[in-house]
C-alpha cells in the first residue's frame, strides 16, 4: 500500500467523514476482509441463550461456529463467538439465530478483527436476498458473488492489516446508478481499483454546466481519490483540473469550485508548486442564478 503523509490522511478521511454524515454508509466486503485476523466460512453448532436488554441494546447471545474453512488467519476447527446487540438483531431477523429455522445450516461468511471475540461482520451465503458490494464498486447480487469476492481479496490482502487504509466513495451518478446502493457511501480499501476508478469518472464525466445548487457527480470525490496515488500522470491529471468549470452554490454569498479545490490542495500536499486557482467566489444574496465573473 502506497504511503501518505499525515496531512494528506487527514483531509481525505475527514472527508469521508463528511459523507458518512450526509448519506448512509455500507463497508465494502473487501474492506470487512482486508481488516479482518480471520476470515472462515462455517455454520452454527451451538447457541447460548440470549441475555441482555433489547431495549437498552445490550442484547448478546454466544453461537460455536464449526469451521468449513478458512480463508484467512489461524484454522480452528470450532470458533466460539460473542454476538454483539447489533449483529444479534441482524441475525435474528434473518432468523439464523433459531435452532429450529432452516437457515440455521446456513454457510456463514464470517470476519473478525484482531483481538476481538465478536464478528465484524457475518454474511448468510444461502440467504436469497444476499447482497454487498466490492472493493471496485460492483454490486454483489449472490452470496456466491460476495464469496469469490472475499477470495479475492484474501490474496490481496493475505495477512491482518486492522488499519487498512480505506477511502469513502459518495453518492455517484457513475457507479451503482439505481441500486440497492445508490445513494450510499461506501467504503472500500485503498488500493489500484480507486485509481482506476478515479480516472474513469474524470475521464467520463463532464463538468456540469451552469452553476448547480448540490452536487451533480463525484468529480470532485475522484480527484480526492487520486489523493493516495502519486504519479506523473496524476500530477499532470490534477494540475489540469486546477481551471476546471465545476462550479455549485454552497453558502449564502458564496460560489464554490469543488474541484480546482481538491486538486489544489493534492498538490499542495505533495509539494508541487502550482499557482492557486479561484476556488471561491463571493456574490450577493438573494442571487439571480448567473455565474459571476472571476
Amino acid at each position: 500500500m502506497k504511503r501518505i503523509s499525515l496531512a494528506l490522511s487527514s483531509i481525505l478521511l475527514t472527508s469521508a467523514t463528511a459523507l458518512a454524515q450526509l448519506n448512509p454508509v455500507w463497508t465494502s466486503i473487501d474492506l470487512k476482509v482486508a481488516q479482518a485476523s480471520h476470515v472462515v466460512i462455517g455454520h452454527i453448532a451451538e447457541m447460548g441463550e440470549a441475555s441482555g436488554s433489547a431495549e437498552r441494546n445490550e442484547r448478546q447471545q454466544s453461537i460455536v461456529l464449526v469451521v468449513d474453512e478458512t480463508l484467512k488467519g489461524e484454522y480452528v476447527s470450532r470458533l466460539p463467538l460473542a454476538i454483539g446487540h447489533d449483529r444479534w438483531q441482524q441475525l435474528d431477523r434473518e432468523k439464523i439465530l433459531c435452532s429450529t429455522c432452516a437457515a440455521h445450516t446456513h454457510r456463514l461468511l464470517v470476519t473478525i478483527r484482531p483481538m476481538q471475540d465478536h464478528p465484524s461482520s457475518v454474511t448468510d451465503l444461502d440467504n436469497d436476498s444476499a447482497f454487498d458490494v466490492s472493493g471496485d464498486l460492483r454490486v454483489l447480487p449472490t452470496g456466491d458473488a460476495i464469496l469469490l469476492s472475499a477470495r479475492e481479496e484474501v490474496l490481496r490482502s493475505p495477512g491482518v492489516v486492522d488499519e487498512k487504509t480505506y477511502f469513502a466513495w459518495g453518492p455517484s451518478q457513475t457507479f451503482m446508478p439505481g441500486t440497492k446502493f445508490h445513494g450510499y457511501t461506501v467504503y472500500v480499501p485503498v488500493d489500484e481499483r480507486q485509481e482506476s476508478l478515479a480516472h474513469q469518472v474524470l475521464q467520463s464525466q463532464p463538468a456540469p454546466a451552469g452553476v448547480t445548487r448540490d452536487r451533480k457527480n463525484d468529480r470532485a470525490i475522484a480527484a480526492l481519490a487520486l489523493g493516495f496515488f502519486r504519479s506523473p500522470e496524476n500530477v499532470q491529471l490534477l494540475k489540469s483540473l486546477l481551471d476546471d468549470p465545476q462550479i455549485e452554490h454552497d453558502a449564502m454569498g458564496q460560489l464554490d469550485y469543488p474541484v480546482r479545490a481538491v486538486a489544489y490542495g493534492v498538490l499542495s500536499r505533495w509539494g508541487v508548486d502550482v499557482p492557486k486557482p479561484v476556488t471561491r467566489v463571493k456574490i450577493q444574496e438573494p442571487w439571480d442564478g448567473k455565474k459571476p465573473p472571476e
